[in-house]
């Protein structure tokens, strides 16, 4: 957010096309007021996504949450989209750092500029490329399209206040939406 806060502020400040109320008189890059508050409004919902999102992956095991969807939604389609990705990024950090290991030891470069490490990374996209057939392969074998119920050896507990505290956070939510709906219509 930092960097991205770092170009949006001042350009905005300065170059926003409904600027009026001068803020920072600077010569010729002045900043206005009106682009500061567009560039504030754009970054605020940007920011709680992100923050919401980093939350839920810190707070949230992956296989916890296949198991939950599996059991609730009875979708385990929907689970291995959701689930799958959060389980593949440790296993891709520790092959990265793997490979940049065994490429220096072979004395080649990947440090340096974006090209000489997107080449040094090529045994990670092949790697990547073979572990997708194995993993189908073994969704498969698993019985992944069976109908049946499946069994979990995880066992998610959902307590009261857990149940709850969802039912609250649903009703905020449609609070929300209304609230945004009703000031849409008004405008």
């Amino acid at each position: 957010m930092l960097p991205l806060g770092l170009f949006m502020v001042p350009i905005h400040g300065m170059f926003y096309p409904e600027n009026h109320t001068l803020l920072i008189p600077l010569g010729p890059f002045s900043v206005y007021r009106e682009g500061l508050v567009f560039a504030l409004n754009t970054l605020a919902p940007i920011l709680v996504l992100l923050f919401v999102s980093l939350f839920f992956v810190l707070t949230t095991h992956p296989a916890d949450l296949i198991t939950v969807i599996s059991q609730t939604a009875k979708s385990p389609w929907l689970a291995y989209l959701l689930g799958s990705p959060l389980l593949l990024l440790p296993a891709m950090r520790d092959r990265i750092v793997t490979i940049q290991s065994a490429q220096r030891a072979r004395g080649r470069e990947t440090d340096g500029h974006l090209l000489k490490r997107f080449l040094g990374l090529a045994p990670l996209v092949m790697g990547s490329l073979v572990e997708i057939e194995q993993r189908a392969t073994a969704l498969e074998l698993r019985g992944f399209k069976s109908e049946n119920d499946k069994t979990s050896v995880r066992i998610v507990s959902d307590l009261t206040r857990q149940k709850q505290f969802r039912r609250l956070m649903l009703a905020a939510a449609f609070v929300i939406v209304l609230y945004g709906l009703r000031k849409v219509m008004v405008a």
